[in-house]
């Protein structure tokens, strides 16, 4: 990359740049943000998270927040390291998805910088959530299986599922794109495998402490009060409902459960019917239905998740 193209790579990893750093200094959200719970939950609590305490992420979300809080004095600081990541992370997010236009859909160019770049939630939210490291993965996932590289692909796919479970969403439709059933088993054991391999140890240690993030996302957590089902709920007779302790719990888990069906139900009739679109288009209508009921929970992760699709829907993979 040289010249012209060079020049403007850089100016758009500079933007992104100065995007996180606004978001950062901004402070429009830091009360809204996970961070601050984590924080709390890292700095009251001895030991590792899912073998000496619950902790509500997937494990290796849960080990590096861990690792930044042992080198952070109060939340500031845990702040900033987190910010570093974040920074690191959607350069690397940014680059990816830059040679992925310019190689696949140049004409999709002009608008990644207001899509990705300047989408008002990667403004506000961008420093105040983990989302950028998920993503970053996904793209590492997407580009070697637009390359035919099933086995890193699959791979790293995983390895973004354990920080965050947003990838998952992906791991069906590549083995509904493999070529053959040797390819798909290929991508289904690859997958299994790294998966188990950096969780069995801690799975071993405590299981139900392992497990718990997965069973607080399904049984446990109420929708945001800001959220669209969190305004719901208090139509409904919930009350106003806190993050952390919803007054009508019950009625918060119903919801939940009304939103994991409609979206497994919305996914397999998506699979089925856009199931010979190409693989970027088939998981950008994967991923808006699961965007449309994630909102249910959160608006924060909304734009920076949603831009990493919107800006490429070409014939990628």
């Amino acid at each position: 990359m040289t010249g012209l193209k060079g020049l403007k790579f850089a100016i758009v990893l500079f933007v992104f740049a100065s995007s996180i750093l606004f978001s950062y200094m901004l402070k429009i959200a830091p009360m809204k943000s996970d961070y601050i719970g984590v924080w709390n939950t890292l700095s009251s609590n001895n030991g590792l998270p899912y073998v000496d305490f619950k902790f509500e992420y997937p494990l290796l979300l849960g080990l590096t927040v861990k690792i930044l809080s042992i080198f952070s004095d109060n939340y500031e600081s845990f702040l900033n390291l987190n910010t570093i990541l974040a920074l690191i992370s959607g350069l690397g997010a940014t680059t990816l998805l830059y040679k992925i236009i310019q190689k696949e859909q140049k004409d999709s160019m002009p608008m990644f910088p207001i899509f990705w770049i300047f989408a008002p939630t990667m403004l506000m939210y961008g420093v105040y959530n983990w989302d950028l490291y998920s993503i970053f993965f996904i793209l590492i996932a997407i580009c070697y299986l637009n390359r035919h590289r099933l086995t890193l692909s699959s791979t790293f796919l995983a390895v973004g599922t354990c920080i965050k479970l947003l990838p998952i969403i992906f791991l069906p439709i590549c083995i509904l794109k493999a070529k053959s059933l040797t390819e798909k088993m290929r991508i289904i054991t690859v997958f299994g495998a790294t998966f188990l391999i950096l969780n069995l140890p801690f799975m071993a240690m405590n299981f139900e402490g392992w497990l718990y993030p997965y069973v607080w996302q399904l049984t446990s957590r109420p929708p945001n009060p800001d959220s669209l089902w969190g305004f719901l709920i208090k139509e409904l007779g919930g009350g106003y409902i806190d993050f952390y302790q919803a007054r009508n719990l019950e009625l918060a888990n119903t919801i939940n459960a009304m939103l994991y069906v409609t979206l497994s139900l919305s996914y397999l009739v998506i699979l089925y019917f856009k199931r010979k679109e190409n693989f970027m288009r088939l998981g950008f209508y994967c991923f808006t239905i699961f965007l449309l009921i994630y909102q249910g929970f959160s608006k924060k992760g909304l734009g920076s998740t949603f831009s990493s699709t919107s800006d490429f829907t070409g014939d990628l993979c």
